[in-house]
């Protein structure tokens, strides 16, 4: 949970705030892959309060470390992140089609955003590092820790005539 008093702002004592805060967040499942964060998310926030009712404008970055595996070596790596943040809190009844989220008493509640946000920055393919060489097709060995053993490719059998010509 990533939760921020606001209470000082639904009084009208403060008009805006800085946060600095860090936070454990839980395991994200993602089509039937659990990624982990490895470390608390860290969040260097501003808070403004807006408008005649309370509406709250949280604006800042969320850095951390996640945990995914590798679609080429299926190894697990570390992921970097740094986010920009920012939402619209506010105090009324929100709709779907709103671009504000509504709250109640006295703290917002960031960690839902901050996932959903979280799951946009996922790279489309998580790749440990461009030049990774993957598994090997025929043995499965990690090819990034050494060579394998295997002959070599599999001809297909409707190629092999072709073959039979460079040899001679």
């Amino acid at each position: 949970m990533l939760p921020i008093d606001v209470s000082l702002f639904n009084r009208g004592q403060i008009d805006s705030k800085k946060y600095s805060l860090s936070a454990e967040m839980p395991t994200l499942d993602m089509s039937g892959e659990s990624i982990s964060f490895i470390d608390p998310v860290r969040a260097d926030l501003s808070l403004t309060l807006t408008g005649p009712e309370p509406t709250i404008v949280v604006e800042g970055t969320f850095s951390g470390q996640l945990g995914l595996q590798c679609v080429r070596c299926l190894e697990l790596y570390q992921y970097g992140f740094i986010m920009v943040f920012r939402e619209v809190y506010t105090r009324r009844a929100t709709d779907e089609t709103d671009e504000e989220i509504s709250f109640i008493g006295d703290t917002i509640d960031l960690e839902p955003e901050v996932l959903k946000n979280v799951i946009l920055a996922l790279p489309m393919k998580a790749i440990c590092r461009e030049e990774c060489r993957g598994l090997c097709p025929h043995c499965g060995c990690n090819l990034n820790t050494g060579e394998c053993g295997c002959a070599g490719e599999d001809i297909d059998p409707r190629f092999s005539v072709l073959s039979e010509l460079l040899k001679k």
